[in-house]
C-alpha cells in the first residue's frame, strides 16, 4: 500500500511540475507561427501566463493583410486532461458585417480526456445561442442554433433539421 501512494504521489508531482514548467506562452506563439502560414496574423497587446492558465488581451485578426476582427480576451485554462478555452467578444470589421455576424459575445470550447477526438462548444453572440461539437476523428464541425436570432445573414450555409437549424462542415 506504501508503494502505491509513493507512485501516486511521485506522478502528482511531475502532473504539477509540468503544468507549471510548461511554457505556455510559447505554445501560443507557436499556434501563431502556424497561423502565419495560412496568412492569418494576429497582433495581441498583453500576454499573461498563470499557474493553470495563459490569458491573452486585445487581439487583432489580420486575414491575407485585411483587418477582419477584435477580440477582447482569451483565456485558456488547462489541466492537461481538461482543457477550456473562452473567447470574448469578437467584433467583426465593419467591412464584413453585411456577410457575418456582427459579433460574438462568448466562445467557450471544452476538451477532456474522457472523449479525446472531439471538442465541444458553446456560442452566444448577434445570431442567439450555438451549441455544437468538433469532430476531430470524421474531421466534422456541427453547429446547432438552439436560439437563433439574426441568423439571416449566415442562412444560406444552414440546413433545417428536426430540431432546427444547424450547420454542419467537413475539414
Amino acid at each position: 500500500m506504501q508503494m502505491v501512494k509513493k507512485i501516486l504521489f511521485f506522478i502528482f508531482i511531475v502532473w504539477l511540475g509540468f503544468l507549471i514548467l510548461m511554457p505556455k506562452s510559447e505554445l501560443y506563439y507557436a499556434v501563431e507561427k502556424a497561423l502565419d502560414k495560412e496568412d492569418i496574423r494576429i497582433n495581441e497587446r498583453n500576454i499573461q501566463e498563470g499557474i493553470f492558465s495563459l490569458n491573452i488581451d486585445d487581439l487583432d485578426i489580420y486575414v491575407k493583410g485585411i483587418y477582419m476582427a477584435h477580440v477582447k480576451k482569451i483565456t485558456c485554462f488547462t489541466l492537461l486532461f481538461y482543457t477550456n478555452i473562452e473567447i470574448e467578444d469578437i467584433v467583426v470589421d465593419d467591412l464584413f458585417k453585411d456577410k457575418i455576424p456582427e459579433s460574438i459575445d462568448n466562445l467557450v470550447m471544452h476538451h477532456n480526456i474522457l472523449s479525446p477526438l472531439k471538442v465541444s462548444l458553446d456560442a452566444n453572440g448577434s445570431f442567439g445561442l450555438i451549441k455544437g461539437n468538433i469532430s476531430l476523428l470524421s474531421k466534422k464541425v456541427h453547429l446547432d442554433f438552439v436560439e437563433p436570432k439574426e441568423i439571416s445573414k449566415v442562412k444560406m450555409f444552414l440546413q433545417k433539421g428536426k430540431k432546427g437549424w444547424f450547420y454542419e462542415k467537413s475539414f
